[in-house]
């Protein structure tokens, strides 16, 4: 199928759920739970993570771990802890050694109870090779680091290339990544320092960061290769991440597709296109939506010559992602420190991103948290109106400030209040049909991986 942000006219809006609310997950979907943080393959009466990971790519028990699989989803569920990579070895696909080897369709969940998982690849080799035929691969509720390949590509995940293509360019069969309330960070590759996405591929992340991964080549934190990647960033952080060619946050040098919606893309660096960097031939249909691309080193944008980033009410802190409809272009966006849990930022007060993304906004389709989980929109300027802060957080309530009463001047008479006072902000331009339309193809694309498959996890 050929990735595409679909234009939708004509339609009427319904309520559509949030994003965030549980589904159970199908009948019959193998749970494996991993009762250990040693990372083995031996007869010991435990069920390892390497272990779980053979059984789910084989179908067949391993130690305790009880089999995959050959029909669903399997899903491999960690401990509050972390799981640190020892077996080392020359390259193979089957997991025995080196890097996690995910050959099927799975799940790897985080604890449900309080606490997050870590794999820690230690050095050691990438955590994750994500093979063709692995087609749909999440990981919720879980940090990924320290993952380092010389000479390769994906320090901490690679995702192979999903299919070939066919006489039209299409592809024939897709491969799918998806990070929830996930981290991908400290890892090192020559492209795509935190993951390489390679032709046919996606990249979905939501309440998820990409941060301080290094690229020697393209691609810092993301690198998407091939004819056709894609990549849908929503209410995320990609930031920290260094490249020593382009792209530090994210590099597309192929027919890319997706966007940021509500993201933060700050302080990265790489030689050009510190924040972003597209080739000429990396563009389809990649958007900028309600998000901030701000301080990167390199320049927050680095677009092929005569290209356009599609950017709408985004803020671009030095004017090198292009124009559009509701755009703030070289200002400060503010942004406090970067907090650890999540690793995201927040808004100081004054900072020109609050209340400031598209006033429709989020639609029904898009989160209706931030990062935080805070629920958007809040007035966080005060001026009686909830409107959408750009970027992956949302500012706190601020109390509406009352009219003055009437002053008495003496005599009877009394002074009215100024009605004519400058507002604290202009009114917002009017939403275009264009801009309206392109928001809501975003959206249902993002809601249609999100509930592809029936057996999204509980």
């Amino acid at each position: 199928m050929r990735r595409t942000v679909t234009a939708l006219a004509g339609l009427s809006l319904v309520v559509v759920t949030s994003l965030a609310t549980p589904r159970p997950a199908a009948a019959g979907v193998t749970m494996i739970a991993v009762t250990t943080t040693v990372d083995a393959i031996a007869v010991d009466g435990a069920c390892s993570l390497r272990e779980a990971v053979i059984a789910a790519n084989t179908n067949a028990p391993v130690d305790t771990c009880p089999a995959g699989s050959a029909s669903e989803l399997d899903h491999i569920g960690l401990l509050a802890s972390t799981y640190v990579l020892t077996i080392a070895g020359p390259g193979e696909d089957a997991s025995a050694t080196g890097d996690l080897d995910l050959l099927g369709s799975v799940g790897i969940d985080g604890p449900f109870d309080g606490g997050t998982a870590a794999i820690d690849a230690a050095g050691l080799d990438r955590a994750f090779d994500v093979h063709a035929s692995a087609n749909r691969v999440f990981f919720r509720n879980v940090t990924i680091a320290k993952g380092a390949v010389v000479g390769e590509d994906g320090g901490a995940i690679r995702l192979a290339a999903g299919s070939a293509l066919d006489q039209d360019g299409d592809c024939t069969g897709d491969l799918d990544v998806e990070l929830n309330e996930a981290v991908v960070r400290d890892s090192v590759a020559d492209r795509g320092g935190g993951i390489f996405a390679g032709q046919c591929t996606n990249v979905d992340a939501e309440w998820s960061s990409v941060v301080d991964n290094s690229a020697l080549g393209d691609g810092g934190g993301l690198a998407m290769d091939g004819e056709v990647a894609g990549a849908n960033f929503l209410n995320s952080t990609i930031s920290g991440n260094v490249a020593a060619g382009r792209g530090g946050g994210l590099w597309g040098g192929g027919l890319v597709t997706g966007g940021l919606f509500l993201t933060t893309i700050a302080h990265n660096q790489a030689g050009q296109g510190g924040g972003v960097a597209l080739e000429a031939s990396s563009f389809r249909s990649f958007s900028i939506v309600n998000s901030i691309v701000a301080d990167n080193g390199g320049g927050d944008c680095w677009l092929e010559t005569g290209q356009e980033a599609d950017l709408h009410y985004s803020l671009d802190s030095d004017g090198t992602c292009g124009d559009g409809p509701g755009v703030i272009a070289s200002a400060d966006p503010l942004l406090l420190p970067r907090d650890t849990d999540p690793v995201a930022y927040r808004l100081a007060p004054g900072s020109p991103a609050i209340d400031a993304a598209d006033s429709v906004c989020p639609l029904g389709l898009f989160e209706e948290a931030d990062q935080y989980h805070t629920p958007r929109p809040l007035d966080g300027d005060g001026d009686g109106e909830a409107t959408c802060d750009m970027g992956s957080s949302e500012a706190p309530e601020v109390a509406v400030e009352p009219t003055p009463p009437p002053t008495d001047v003496g005599g009877g008479g009394v002074t009215l209040p100024d009605t004519a006072l400058t507002p604290r902000h202009a009114p917002e331009p009017s939403v275009t049909f264009a801009g309206l339309a392109m928001l809501l193809g975003a959206g249902v694309l993002v809601l249609q991986r999100r509930y592809a498959s029936a057996d999204r996890p509980s």
